[in-house]
């Protein structure tokens, strides 16, 4: 997978690798946007605001910061936090 900055330049973006699967019957909101509770909420911070319509994806080291809570890696190598 490959997040890009809604105006960045091409060559800039973050990866990584996940399993993914295509739904063609969901109807599409007023954004595109690949959620999932594995392979990408374990990944990044994601705030959303359906008021304002925006999702704000940002490093998962972000939820840490706002809130104190440790980050611990799980078996399978993704971050989880400890409350």
């Amino acid at each position: 997978m490959r997040l890009h900055p809604p105006f960045g330049t091409p060559g800039e973006y973050v990866a990584w690798e996940c399993d993914v699967g295509f739904v063609d019957h969901f109807k599409v909101s007023a954004w595109s946007v690949v959620l999932g509770q594995t392979g990408f909420f374990d990944h990044f911070t994601v705030t959303m605001h359906r008021g304002a319509l925006g999702v704000a994806i940002e490093n998962i080291d972000t939820f840490k910061q706002r809130y104190g809570l440790q980050i611990r890696v799980t078996e399978e190598g993704r971050p989880r936090f400890d409350l």
